[in-house]
């Protein structure tokens, strides 16, 4: 086996001969910018270019709360392209409105959908951080919004 795993990475164990090791990615969200997630999604993951998807493992949000809450039955998604595409974390595992909306400083975690369900995939297109219905309201609220994905390049030939 040492020819093809040679170092422990991540939870299923070892990268392989391939290069796909575990990435980090973190964003920061500002207000106006979480106001906007509609209309205006936010690249979390860069495009990985020809021949290659982005295979998403967690995300981790955390909301520094001030000022005032976001407001509306808006779910916080991570997709492909420019919101459009494949919702990207698991099954119910969207950050639900009422985080996105809390009055606290709060952190959750969410597993990607890739352990739970097939899920078909667009080549060479970034993830974005995404709100489905309709942009956040909440204009008194100064609260930041930090999105981190740990994810690898899959490379498909």
């Amino acid at each position: 086996m040492k020819g093809f795993f040679d170092s422990v990475e991540t939870r299923e164990g070892f990268i392989d001969e391939y290069g796909n090791i575990l990435r980090t990615s973190r964003i920061r969200l500002t207000s106006a910018q979480v106001r906007a997630l509609n209309t205006t999604p936010q690249v979390l993951v860069p495009a990985p270019g020809a021949g290659k998807f982005i295979q998403l493992e967690t995300v981790v949000f955390f909301l520094d709360y001030s000022g005032a809450v976001f407001t509306g039955a808006n779910k916080l998604e991570v997709r492909e392209t420019n919101g459009t595409g494949t919702s990207l974390l698991s099954a119910g595992g969207d950050i639900a409105a009422a985080t996105l909306n809390s009055a606290v400083d709060i952190v959750t975690e969410n597993a990607a959908n890739v352990y739970w369900a097939e899920t078909t995939r667009i080549l060479n297109a970034p993830l974005v951080a995404f709100v489905p219905v309709a942009d956040p309201g909440g204009a008194l609220s100064t609260s930041v919004v930090y999105l981190t994905a740990t994810y690898r390049i899959i490379k498909v030939y």
